[in-house]
């Protein structure tokens, strides 16, 4: 048996299957190019209800604390009529039993009318099993760094 074979007996791994799930919340937190405001509500509900604990918590330095999955939809659904873009660019997943912790490093672009703003952040990341399934219990946002002007000579 290959290794497509193996993958398709025994799944991916707990790594991987975490790891595409966050991917998937990213992705789920970003809007898409023309979708009504209605429609990303729904998408992001269904996410967030499939990939997080019912008490899931969100910590932002400058917003505060959120907890539950309705006020994190809410907090996101701020966003509505800006091009939001989310990526995961570096992650490092640990396995501990039945959690697991995720330190991403994630770029959040924001497209205003002639502006485009980048942010790098880190968050840190508890999940726990559920099940067969690992669902975020907390995220944690750093703080905004202020990144250094190119140096010019």
């Amino acid at each position: 048996m290959g290794a497509g074979g193996a993958y398709l007996m025994f799944g991916a791994s707990d790594h991987k299957r975490v790891l595409n799930m966050l991917r998937e919340l990213a992705a789920a937190m970003s809007s898409l190019p023309g979708e009504s405001a209605l429609a990303r509500a729904r998408r992001l509900r269904a996410v967030l209800t499939r990939s997080t604990v019912p008490t899931v918590t969100l910590s932002v330095p400058e917003l505060g604390a959120f907890e539950g999955r309705e006020a994190i939809g809410k907090l996101l659904e701020l966003a509505d009529g800006q091009h939001v873009r989310l990526t995961i660019e570096q992650s490092d997943v640990r396995l501990k039993g039945s959690r697991a912790e995720a330190t991403l490093l994630t770029t959040l672009i924001v497209n205003l009318p002639g502006e485009e703003r980048r942010q790098s952040r880190t968050l840190s990341v508890e999940l726990v099993r559920e099940k067969q399934e690992f669902r975020v219990v907390s995220v944690a946002v750093s703080a905004q760094s202020r990144e250094q002007p190119e140096a010019r000579p």
